[in-house]
């Protein structure tokens, strides 16, 4: 499995149950080689990050200064999900992540409890934060109609994934002992028990009193009581509107993501680290960077970050491909530039490529390392209408506009369906349909052999397998997590009704193979993952990207769009999939001589196997 360098120190620094306080940007930098580099032609970013710590070292006072925000952080992600009194449900958390800031910036250490106290009182009615840890005694007043938070998946106002819901459900209690609640109002049967309440510590000596339960108050207004007139600046350049983008990221990775379980060791650093570089004054871009930064800390390749309001997927006339450590040129799409496949690329935008690799490494959230490959390839080339790209290969340095929209850059030369052999069909799946298939099948009773092609995604064609079974077949486990906790503890699973698939005429009983690529991502990898379950293919080529499951998605304050997987997917046999993938039966290792002369390896290994066997 492929898991990134992890700084050790973040294991030791411990201060309070199950919370780890934050270090030093610099002393992450020093304990973590995934954030060094050290080339010196990217000495420039390293200088910025020095001045930019430097900075806040002076600005902020010291680390104190940095414990409110992470505090602050923690305490606003406890009661947003999973304290659903009407106000928490009705209040704008943008905003008050945002005013929320401003006013932790403005307090003392000694002054923080009582902050934190006013900003949340109106919310939880209640006093919630405490210098030292209290036992958790439930609330024993509970009789009347309370609700209570159920996740599944991260649902509410803050997802467009309408797969996942968040629910305040409304539960009948008699004591503190039991409850009621009507089934039809409720997403799955768990439930906290009645009158809960947890202790959490939110950042070295400060702790909070969580109830799950809220009273269900109707006369409540749920208007939080910000000052009159208060203005609110979401623009990027404004320091509170990155921070309250940050906290809000942070909140939901830590209680819903998946497989964050398998990092959380130096998670709460990336929350202090990730402050620490939304401080300074920055541009959009340069902010971008953060959250990238932030996001790639996942290993999940369907974790990405996009501004909104501006189209970043235009692309110049080439294709990039790595080989080895090394990038080259894999296709050429405008006749009039003089590069060509199969050209290594030694510098870009007058930076040596390595450097270039290393640094766009750091904004990469990948699950493999082939996916990290890929997503690296599309930073570097992947921008705005018309901006220019410059390329060095050899001693000539080639200037490029990125002009080509991504369906005009991904266009291919070989037919959906063509025939390499005269009894050898090949396939392309993400551009021919299920009745194109079947078609296919019907109109070529001759074939012996089919090449299916699955590098890029498919259109939903899953069907296909019915037609290479002779037995029903379904696909593997898929669980979305039902949440009651923060923490992403005590999570229960429900298993996702899996595509079951009987068998169906025309069968095909030749030779099949399956083409894979670390291109081959999500829906793609469920349908190999069957495919190598129940033997109906070879697959040849390479390991898939190893992030599948159905994406969340939600928007950020500053205009940017993150998403991430918001399932819990296995293999057929059981075995972890997420940073595994799909292994190929056969591999093969791309190669120089085959850029240059245009032939597709993996189509050659399948025409190969068929041939041979």
């Amino acid at each position: 499995m492929f898991v990134m360098d992890t700084p050790s120190i973040l294991a030791q620094m411990v201060d309070a149950p199950g919370v780890k306080p934050a270090i030093t940007a610099q002393e992450f930098h020093r304990q973590s080689n995934f954030w060094d580099y050290s080339s010196k032609a990217m000495l420039h970013s390293i200088l910025l990050t020095i001045l930019i710590c430097s900075g806040l070292n002076q600005s902020r006072g010291d680390q104190e200064s940095l414990d409110r925000f992470v505090a602050f952080t923690r305490l606003s992600g406890y009661v947003q999900f999973f304290h659903p009194s009407n106000m928490s449900q009705d209040l704008d958390w943008d905003r008050f992540y945002w005013y929320g800031a401003s006013k932790i910036q403005e307090t003392n250490r000694r002054d923080v409890v009582s902050t934190l106290n006013e900003l949340f009182r109106p919310i939880v009615g209640a006093e919630i934060v405490f210098l030292k840890p209290i036992q958790p005694q439930p609330d024993q007043k509970m009789n009347g109609q309370y609700l209570v938070y159920q996740h599944y998946g991260m649902g509410s106002t803050v997802s467009f994934n309408s797969s996942y819901k968040s629910k305040a459900v409304l539960v009948a209690t008699t004591d503190s002992r039991s409850y009621r609640a009507k089934t039809d109002t409720l997403l799955f049967p768990e439930l906290p028990k009645p009158g809960e309440v947890l202790v959490k510590g939110i950042h070295r000596d400060f702790y909070c009193r969580l109830p799950l339960y809220a009273g269900n108050l109707q006369n409540e207004t749920g208007s939080y009581p910000f000052p009159e007139g208060f203005q609110f600046n979401f623009a990027v350049e404004n320091e509170f509107a990155r921070l309250a983008s940050v906290m809000k990221t942070w909140n939901i990775f830590q209680h819903f993501h998946p497989y964050l379980k398998d990092r959380k060791q130096f998670w709460p650093a990336v929350l202090s680290l990730s402050l620490q570089r939304a401080m300074p004054r920055q541009d959009k871009y340069r902010f971008l960077e953060v959250l990238r930064q932030l996001t790639s800390q996942l290993n999940d390749g369907h974790a990405q970050v996009y501004p909104t309001d501006e189209d970043y997927f235009f692309c110049p006339p080439v294709q990039l491909r790595f080989i080895g450590k090394k990038l080259f040129i894999s296709k050429v799409l405008d006749p009039e530039t003089e590069l060509k496949a199969g050209d290594e690329i030694q510098m870009i935008d007058g930076v040596a490529s390595q450097n270039m690799i290393e640094h766009f490494g750091r904004f990469v959230s990948s699950s493999t390392p082939g996916g990290k490959e890929i997503a690296i390839s599309r930073l570097l080339t992947g921008g705005t209408f018309g901006s220019i790209l410059t390329m060095k290969v050899g001693d000539r340095i080639h200037t490029l506009k990125r002009v080509l929209s991504l369906q005009q850059w991904q266009k291919k030369e070989r037919p959906a369906i063509s025939h390499p052999e005269a009894t050898t069909a090949y396939v392309d799946l993400s551009r021919v349909s299920y009745r194109d298939f079947v078609h296919l099948l019907e109109e070529r009773a001759d074939l012996t052999a089919l090449i299916l092609d699955m590098r890029e995604r498919p259109k939903y064609n899953h069907q296909i397998l019915s037609h290479l079974t002779l037995k029903e077949i379904q696909s593997g486990p898929w669980f979305t997590p039902q949440i009651i906790y923060p923490d992403y503890e005590k999570v229960h699973l429900d298993k996702f009704k899996p595509w079951v698939l009987p068998p169906k005429k025309p069968v095909f009983k030749g030779k099949v193979v399956f083409l894979a690529s670390e291109q081959t991502m999500s829906y793609p990898e469920g349908v190999l993952d069957m495919v190598k379950h129940y033997k109906l293919g070879k697959i040849i080529g390479r390991p898939t990207n190893g992030a599948n499951g159905s994406i969340n998605l939600f928007r950020l304050p500053t205009n940017y769009s993150v998403s991430f997987t918001g399932m819990l997917v296995l293999a057929h046999d059981g075995g972890p999939q997420h940073g595994v993938g799909v292994i190929p039966d056969i591999k093969v290792t791309p190669s120089v001589e085959a850029l240059k002369e245009n032939r597709d390896e993996d189509l050659e290994a399948a025409l190969d196997w068929i041939n041979e066997n």
